[in-house]
């Protein structure tokens, strides 16, 4: 008897170790299941809420008990629920072979009534969004999902439909993680973009060298034309003219072209607005739409101020693009300019003016569809933009800040819905432009002169025209047709060369390494580089490295003769 007293004092006490076991499991279950970040719950077999843990609060905004008895489309859009639910999905597969290789794509529904699905993406509607967002989640899901099943009924071989129980799973919220992917995937697009326009604008600076090459052929041909039988000619001008002309201004339009494709070294000079406008204006005549009318109206002294005119063209340029892209039916475009006093009234005004004396305002005015308060604090953002299908990069503005605030200026937007938008550059003002003398119309002329030129350049028609020139000049002239070639003669005649004049950019040995090369033959060379891509970074390397001076193609003859004859008479 005492045998079996004790035998079930120890079963007692190993029942109640167990319970104990099994309450501190149950404990650490119900907690890992409070603190899961993930939303677990259970379905009836009518897809209604029979339990849902806390973590629905943080990601839907429900609370748990809220969602007890509601059917499980409460927290779906109905075209998604329809996309993914099981009552919508079986029944296409009803009586076809249901086995692992052969499952529907979103379950498994397995002969044995196992119904699994896995990392299933889906659009969840949270309560704050139901009643308004009915046709697309603002959450995004992956949801894990399993049927469950009598057992004993599947073993007395009832129909899988009536052994169905319910469904339990887990949603996890990756709305952050679809969101940063999509900025990602959006950023490399846009990088991408950006590469191809930098390709583009290789590619444009390459064709507006080989143009500029052609146009100095013509534009040198046309003025020995002129200047050597006009006089025994009395109607040549009359040809002639429009020729020289016409060349002059499609290098004046390569010119400004190419200022926005190229790489160039940062040079601080004096920047006249209204002439900044003026070559703008051109520019825009020939490439925005013709239903966008111009207009400016100018301060009535040209106001200057110190930068890096070829960042001021581009983000002036970048300013009047998002203008005109703002009026795709047309409409007006203005550039106003004037001159501020920076007093105790334009501060108080302008907030974001600093220690200059004085401002120089260059604006840009379109009568486009204008900005919301919400796009117009963001449009200086990167990779910002309101064109559909990727049709911007969303740098252009952000570009425009960077150079104001590089120059010590600011910027202010105006604009609403439906009214336009004015964007007002301020920038320091350093003065008025002076009247050109007379004595500066006057170095247009020619200017004749002696020595001995070497010319190397990789076009035979422009060297061909240039030797020619020069020789009319009075110079003895050499000419070589690449790098390699020319210093291989200097090596020979170098003490007979007073000025050698190089192209920039040619095959097997560029402009920079001809000019090396001839430097260490003799370190006193005098040299004048000459290329149709700008002043470069490459062009401003051979300037450091002792080059004279730089003429860029297509340079007309009066223009060549004076910088060959500084070059000549500088010590």
């Amino acid at each position: 008897m005492d045998l079996e007293n004790k035998t079930k004092k120890q079963l007692v006490l190993a029942l109640k170790k167990s319970q104990r076991e099994r309450d501190r499991l149950r404990s650490q279950l119900d907690r890992i299941i409070d603190i899961t970040a993930g939303i677990i719950y259970i379905l009836d077999p009518d897809g209604r809420f029979v339990f849902v843990n806390n973590a629905v609060e943080d990601i839907l905004h429900y609370e748990s008990e809220e969602l007890i008895g509601k059917h499980f489309s409460i927290i779906m859009p109905p075209a998604e629920y329809e996309r993914v639910s099981r009552v919508s999905v079986l029944p296409k597969y009803t009586g076809t072979k249901t086995g692992i290789d052969e499952a529907p794509k979103l379950f498994d529904e397995r002969r044995t009534g196992q119904r699994r699905t896995k990392n299933l993406e889906v659009q969840l509607l949270s309560k704050s969004q139901k009643d308004i967002r009915m046709m697309a989640g603002d959450v995004t899901g992956i949801i894990a999902v399993e049927g469950v099943y009598d057992r004993g009924l599947i073993a007395e071989k009832k129909s899988k439909a009536a052994a169905f129980v319910g469904s339990r799973g887990l949603i996890f919220d990756i709305t952050r993680y679809k969101k940063a992917e999509k900025d990602r995937l959006m950023v490399q697009h846009r990088l991408l973009e950006i590469q191809k326009i930098d390709a583009l604008g290789r590619l444009a600076e390459g064709i507006a060298h080989d143009f500029n090459n052609k146009l100095g052929t013509i534009l040198g041909c046309a003025e020995m034309i002129k200047q050597n039988f006009a006089s025994s000619s009395a109607g040549l001008d009359m040809y002639i003219d429009p020729v020289i002309s016409a060349s002059r201004h499609a290098a004046e339009l390569t010119g400004k072209l190419g200022l926005f494709a190229r790489s160039r070294v940062p040079v601080e000079e004096k920047v006249g607005l209204h002439a900044l406008v003026h070559e703008m204006v051109q520019l825009l005549e020939h490439t925005v739409d013709k239903r966008i009318s111009i207009r400016y109206s100018l301060w009535p002294q040209p106001p200057l101020v110190q930068g890096d005119s070829n960042q001021l063209q581009s983000a002036l340029l970048n300013v009047v693009m998002n203008a005109c892209d703002a009026m795709p039916q047309g409409g007006g475009l203005g550039f106003e300019t004037a001159v501020h006093a920076n007093d105790d009234a334009f501060k108080k005004k302008h907030s974001h003016a600093k220690d200059a004396a004085q401002y120089a305002r260059i604006s840009v005015v379109d009568s486009g569809a204008g900005m919301d308060e919400e796009t117009k604090s963001r449009m200086f953002e990167p990779f910002f933009t309101t064109k559909e299908n990727g049709s911007s990069m969303g740098m252009g503005l952000t570009s425009v800040v960077n150079f104001v605030k590089t120059h010590k200026g600011f910027i202010e937007v105006e604009s609403g819905p439906g009214k336009g938008t004015r964007v007002d550059l301020y920038l320091p003002f350093i003065g008025f432009e002076q009247p050109v003398s007379h004595r500066e119309v006057s170095q247009g002329k020619m200017v004749k002169g002696t020595g001995r030129i070497l010319i190397v350049d990789d076009e035979h028609s422009f060297l061909g025209i240039s030797k020619y020139i020069l020789e009319d000049l009075g110079y003895s002239v050499v000419t070589c047709l690449n790098g390699k070639e020319a210093v291989k003669y200097y090596r020979k005649h170098h003490a007979g060369i007073d000025l050698v004049i190089i192209d920039v950019m040619m095959p097997e040995l560029s402009g920079r390494g001809c000019f090396h090369e001839m430097k260490k033959i003799n370190p006193r060379v005098k040299a004048i580089v000459s290329t149709g891509f700008g002043h470069n970074q490459e062009v401003e390397a051979v300037l450091k490295d002792g080059a004279r001076d730089f003429i860029h193609k297509p340079f007309d003859n009066a223009k060549l003769s004076q910088a060959v004859f500084m070059a000549l008479t500088s010590k």
